[in-house]
């Protein structure tokens, strides 16, 4: 996974490994089910109002706007990576 990378090295073994718990449990709790859906939502808003303007109007605000969609479709992905991050964490402390 791509988003792993920039968690190598950010926190010690026991750090990665709590925090690895600490996002299980978020994921787990019936409000990240609600989180996700609000954020798939602002990212199609956001899709949406790309399709409705030209780009010719200003490509830099464009790009910006493009650039919110793909971070937005990145945090469960980066909850992903924190979780792996740990597992990897934690086998090391096992060793």
């Amino acid at each position: 996974m791509a988003a792993s990378v920039f968690l190598a090295g950010a926190w010690s073994d026991n750090e990665a490994s709590s925090n690895a718990d600490a996002v299980q449990r978020l994921t787990e709790h019936p409000g990240w089910v609600i989180f996700i859906e609000a954020v798939e939502l602002q990212a199609r808003q956001i899709q949406k109002d790309l399709m409705q303007r030209p780009v010719r109007d200003s490509v830099a605000d464009y790009a910006a706007e493009l650039g919110r969609v793909r971070g937005l479709s990145q945090i469960e992905e980066i909850a992903e990576s924190v979780s792996e991050n740990g597992k990897k964490a934690s086998a090391r402390l096992r060793a």
